[in-house]
C-alpha cells in the first residue's frame, strides 16, 4: 500500500517535468514580448509602433485599409470633380487643401480620394479601373512613388505589393496561417520579420537587375494610369510624392549607422526614380510634377515622418501641384 502513494508522486513529477519546459517557453515569450512592448512605449509612445497589420483583404487589391472603396459617394454634379489615387500620403491630403488649391481656377471643386495606405501604383491602376471610372471623374491627380521604393527590399519582384505574400501564405497553407494569425500581432514576431527584410535588403543594394524593374515598373503603371485618363478624355495630374530625405536641410544618417542601413540606398534609388519620371515622354494628357521639389531647402518641418505630410505640408504641396500644372498647360476646361 505504501507504493502506491509514492508511484503517485513519481507520476506527478513526471508531468511536471514535461510540463514544465512549455511553461517556461510560453512565460519567457510573454515576458520578452512585454518587455519589448513597455520599451517601444517608453521610446516612442506607441507599443504598436513599425506594425503593419491592420488592413483587410480587398478582392483584385490585395488588402484595403480603410472603407473609402464602397462609400456611396454623391453623384456626379455640376463641380469640377478631381480624383486623387495613391497610398497612405495621398489619404492624409485633406479635401480641403486640394479644393482651396484649384478652386484658384475658378471652378467649383469636388474631390474624391481613393487614397489607400501601403498602395503602389499597380493597385492605384486596379483602384481606378475598378472605382474611379465610375465616379466621372474630370482629372485624375494622383501622389505615388515612396512605396514602390521603399517596398524593394520586402517584395519578391518589382510591382507587388508587399502585402501579397501574406495573402499568399494564408492561401497556400492555411493551417499554418491559424497560427501566424495568433503570432502575428507580436513585437517579436514583427522583429523577426524586420530582421529578415533587413538581410534581403543587403542583396537588393546590390541587386542592379530588381532595382531597374521597380523603376520600370513605376513609369508602366503611370503609363496605363494616363491611357485609362485618355480613354476618359480627362486629364491626368502625375505627382512624384514629396520625400523627407530628399529636402536640402535634412541630414542624411550616418553610413553604417544601425538606425536604417538602407536609408542612402532608398535616397538614392528616388533620385533616379525622379530623373527617370522626368526623361519620360508621357502619351497626352499627362501633366507630370516633381513634388521633391515642392518646399525648396526648409521642407522637413512640413513632414510628420519620412514620406507623410503634415496638414500644412499637404496644402503646401497642393498649391505647388496645382501651379505646375498651370505652368504645364493644364486648365480646367469642361469635360
Amino acid at each position: 500500500m505504501s507504493q502506491e502513494p509514492e508511484a503517485r508522486s513519481a507520476a506527478r513529477r513526471k508531468w511536471a517535468k514535461r510540463l514544465l519546459v512549455p511553461l517556461a517557453a510560453v512565460s519567457t515569450f510573454f515576458a520578452l514580448e512585454g518587455g519589448l512592448r513597455l520599451y517601444l512605449w517608453l521610446r516612442t509612445g506607441n507599443p504598436n509602433v513599425a506594425m503593419n497589420w491592420k488592413i483587410s483583404y480587398e478582392p483584385y487589391l490585395i488588402h484595403a485599409s480603410n472603407d473609402r472603396l464602397h462609400k456611396a459617394w454623391p453623384p456626379k454634379g455640376d463641380k469640377y470633380r478631381i480624383l486623387v489615387l495613391g497610398g497612405s500620403t495621398a489619404e492624409r491630403v485633406p479635401d480641403e487643401a486640394v479644393i482651396r488649391a484649384f478652386g484658384k481656377s475658378g471652378r467649383a471643386i469636388d474631390v474624391v480620394n481613393l487614397g489607400n495606405g501601403g498602395f503602389i501604383l499597380n493597385q492605384e491602376t486596379v483602384m481606378l479601373a475598378l472605382y474611379g471610372v465610375g465616379l466621372e471623374p474630370d482629372l485624375i491627380l494622383s501622389l505615388d512613388g515612396a512605396n514602390d521604393v521603399i517596398q524593394i527590399h520586402q517584395t519578391d519582384r518589382a510591382g507587388v505589393p508587399y502585402t501579397n505574400k501574406y495573402v499568399s501564405f494564408a492561401v497556400d497553407h492555411p493551417v499554418l496561417n491559424v497560427f501566424f494569425g495568433v503570432f502575428r500581432g507580436s513585437q517579436l514576431v514583427n522583429m523577426a520579420f524586420k530582421l529578415k527584410e533587413r538581410t534581403e535588403g543587403q542583396a537588393v543594394v546590390a541587386d542592379v537587375r530588381r532595382q531597374e524593374e521597380t523603376l520600370a515598373a513605376v513609369v508602366r503603371g503611370r503609363e496605363t494610369i494616363a491611357l485609362i485618363a485618355a480613354g476618359l478624355k480627362v486629364p491626368y495630374i502625375a505627382v512624384l510624392q514629396p520625400y523627407l530625405f530628399l529636402c536640402k536641410d535634412y541630414a542624411p544618417p550616418v553610413p553604417g549607422k544601425e538606425e536604417d542601413f538602407l536609408q542612402n540606398f532608398k535616397v538614392d534609388l528616388y533620385r533616379r526614380l525622379a530623373a527617370r519620371l522626368r526623361g519620360t515622354a508621357w502619351p497626352w494628357p499627362v501633366y507630370p510634377v516633381d513634388g521633391t521639389l515642392a518646399f525648396g531647402d526648409s521642407g522637413r518641418e512640413l513632414f510628420v515622418d519620412g514620406v507623410h505630410l503634415s496638414p500644412e505640408g499637404s496644402r503646401r504641396l497642393m498649391d505647388y501641384v496645382y501651379a505646375q500644372a498651370v505652368a504645364g498647360g493644364w486648365t480646367p476646361a469642361a469635360r
